[in-house]
């Protein structure tokens, strides 16, 4: 007997999101949040100026993605993930 698997391109790790990322999502998520929709995206009114902008896919904690954008500011960064309770972690370290 053959096993069969189906290969995908992510994993979703759920988990349960702690108060503090709760607050962090309700209050950061307006100014830093973009919601997924069918439309591209124009970089220039959503960052608010022109300038090279890293997309990081799958950015986990966010702690890299953090830390890139404070030591370069001159570029935008934009993280995509398929975020769960870990990856609220981001807000909570952009907001502090």
């Amino acid at each position: 007997m053959m096993n069969t698997f189906t290969i995908r391109s992510f994993v979703r790790r759920s988990g349960r999101i702690t108060v503090a990322q709760q607050r962090a999502l309700e209050t950061l998520w307006p100014q830093y949040g973009v919601t997924a929709n069918q439309n591209q995206l124009n970089l220039e009114a959503l960052f608010g100026r022109t300038a090279a902008t890293h997309l990081e896919i799958g950015f986990g904690m966010g702690d890299t993605l953090v830390a890139m954008a404070k030591t370069h500011p001159e570029y935008n960064y934009l993280g995509i993930d398929v975020l769960s309770s870990w990856g609220w972690s981001s807000f909570i370290t952009i907001g502090s």
